[in-house]
C-alpha cells in the first residue's frame, strides 16, 4: 500500500513528473524523486509551491489526495478525483438513502472503538493512571448515536490525563497540539483516499455535519485511529524537549501509515487498515446493517 507522505515545507519549490515519479525541483535542481505509486499524499505547506495541470491531473488518476495546509497544518484544501470507483453511483446511491438508524449505529460503534482505544493509549503512556479505567467504563454506556455525548466526556479526561493537567486541545495551537494536527491532516488525507477508493462521497458525514466541510464521511472514519496519533505525539513530547515539527519528527509521524495493527486477527498497515474500513462501511451502507470494521489499539 502507498505509504509516503510528500510534504513542501520550502517556499519556491516546484513538482513535476518525470517517469512515472514525482519530481521536487529548487529551480534546476532536483531535489529528489518520488515514485507516484508510492505516495499516500501530498502536502503543501509552504508559499510559493509551483505545479501544473498535468501534475494535478495524475495525482487525481492515482487517487493521491493534494493537502493544502493553513496555519498550524490544519487543511484548508484537499484535492481528490470525482470519479474514482466503477461502482460509484450504487454505492453513493446506497449512502445518500441510508436510514437515521444506520447511520447512529455506526456512529455509536465508532465511539465505542475510539474511547477503548483512548483507554488503551493512556494503559501504555500512563500506566499508573485510572483515566483508562474510567474511559472504559464509559465506553460501555454509549447509546445509539452517542445520544449522551460520552465522546466529549472521555475528552474531558482523556487529554489532562495524557498531556498534562495544563494541556488544552487547541487547532491553533503550538507544540503538541501543532503535532496532533499535523498528524491528523495525514490520518484525514487517508481515510478520505480510501473512501473515494471505494466509491464513497466523503461530502456525506453519519455524523459530523458541515456546509464548509467537505470530508465530513473522512472525519468520522478517522476517529477510531486518532489515538493511534495521539501516542506517536505523546512519545515525540516524553522525549522531553519542546515539541517542534522538525523534519525528523514529520517523518515520526508519518510512518504511521506503514506501521502494523491489529484488525479483524490480522496485522496490517494502516494504509490497509483504512482501505479494509472503507469497504466495510460501503458494504454497510448496500446492505443497510452495520459491517465496519473499526480497529483496536493492541492493549498493554
Amino acid at each position: 500500500m502507498p505509504n509516503i507522505v510528500l510534504e513542501i515545507a520550502e517556499n519556491g519549490r516546484q513538482l513535476h513528473l518525470r517517469r512515472g515519479s514525482v519530481a521536487v525541483m529548487a529551480g534546476e535542481e532536483c531535489l529528489g524523486l518520488v515514485p507516484v505509486d508510492s505516495l499516500a499524499c501530498v502536502l503543501l505547506a509552504a508559499d510559493g509551491i509551483m505545479i501544473s495541470r498535468a501534475f494535478m491531473a495524475r495525482m487525481a488518476e492515482e487517487g493521491v489526495p493534494v493537502v493544502v495546509c493553513g496555519a498550524n497544518y490544519m487543511p484548508v484544501s484537499i484535492s481528490l478525483p470525482t470519479a474514482p470507483h466503477y461502482r460509484a453511483l450504487p454505492v453513493v446511491t446506497a449512502q445518500m438513502n441510508a436510514s437515521p438508524v444506520l447511520k447512529k449505529r455506526l456512529w455509536q460503534q465508532c465511539v465505542v472503538a475510539k474511547l477503548r482505544n483512548q483507554a488503551a493509549v493512556l494503559r501504555l503512556c500512563r500506566p499508573e493512571s485510572p483515566v483508562p479505567d474510567r474511559i472504559l467504563a464509559l465506553s460501555g454506556k454509549v447509546r445509539s448515536g452517542d445520544a449522551d455525548n460520552r465522546e466529549a466526556g472521555a475528552a474531558r479526561l482523556y487529554w489532562p490525563a495524557l498531556l498534562g493537567a495544563d494541556f488544552l486541545r487547541a487547532p491553533e495551537g503550538d507544540g503538541p497540539n501543532a503535532a496532533l494536527n499535523y498528524g491528523y491532516a495525514i490520518l484525514r488525507s487517508a481515510c478520505a483516499r480510501a473512501l473515494c477508493g471505494v466509491g464513497l462521497l466523503p461530502l456525506l458525514g453519519i455524523h459530523h455535519h458541515n456546509t464548509y466541510n467537505a470530508f465530513c464521511l473522512a472525519d468520522d472514519m478517522m476517529e477510531p485511529l486518532r489515538p493511534f496519533m495521539d501516542h506517536l505525539v505523546f512519545q515525540l513530547h516524553a522525549d522531553g524537549a519542546e515539541l517542534v515539527l522538525t523534519p525528523h519528527n514529520k517523518r515520526r509521524l508519518a510512518a504511521i501509515l506503514g506501521m502494523a495493527f491489529p484488525l479483524g486477527g490480522e496485522q496490517l498497515s494502516l494504509s490497509a487498515l483504512v482501505a479494509r474500513m472503507a469497504q466495510g462501511l460501503a458494504r454497510s451502507f448496500q446492505d443497510g446493517s452495520p459491517q465496519w470494521p473499526l480497529p483496536d489499539f493492541p492493549m498493554p
